[in-house]
């Protein structure tokens, strides 16, 4: 069962580390490129819509879908990461080349397909995958890949997590 979703972006590797623990004591890394975020972000709304329509059988299943993000969004409070002991897949990070989502019951699906030819299965209820939606809003934001110039990001916040993946910023890595 997943304890906690957390999201940080990296100038220097221009993509977003993401994180997951659960309540057996374990934490997954992975690698986001921003075409994944991006890609990652439209889907993630579609399955919402989707979903809706399964559930509710409503017509109105866009405006409650949005509501129910927007309600999220306003009550959802970000806290800090609590890092896991034990690494399934490793301390280092791993590139996600592939995300396919769909729908599961009443769960959302997110399989992760990393370079290490390993597949990473999320089934996240509604009320987790709207935190994984807003979770991936804010990081787009965050990361300013809208715009020219990415030099928003908190510098403490990116030094803080390349220290604690023992990153060091002066040394370029290459995936």
């Amino acid at each position: 069962m997943i304890s906690q979703l957390n999201a940080t972006y990296v100038p220097e590797e221009d993509r977003v580390i993401f994180r997951f623990n659960t309540s057996d004591n374990s934490e997954f890394r992975m690698w986001f490129t921003r075409a994944l975020v991006h890609g990652l972000i439209q889907e993630c709304s579609k399955v919402a819509l989707k979903s809706e329509l399964i559930v509710n059988k409503n017509i109105n299943a866009q405006a409650i879908s949005e509501f129910k993000q927007d309600m999220v969004q306003a009550n959802t409070q970000f806290t800090d990461f609590n890092p896991s002991s034990n690494f399934p897949l490793g301390e280092n990070p791993v590139l996600v080349k592939r995300v396919n989502l769909g729908l599961e019951q009443k769960l959302i699906v997110l399989a992760f397909d990393l370079t290490i030819g390993q597949t990473i299965t999320l089934r996240l209820n509604d009320d987790l995958f709207s935190k994984f939606r807003l979770l991936m809003d804010t990081i787009e934001k965050r990361a300013s890949w809208g715009s020219t110039d990415g030099s928003t990001v908190v510098a403490s916040e990116k030094d803080e997590l390349l220290n604690r993946l023992n990153i060091n910023p002066a040394t370029k890595l290459l995936h």
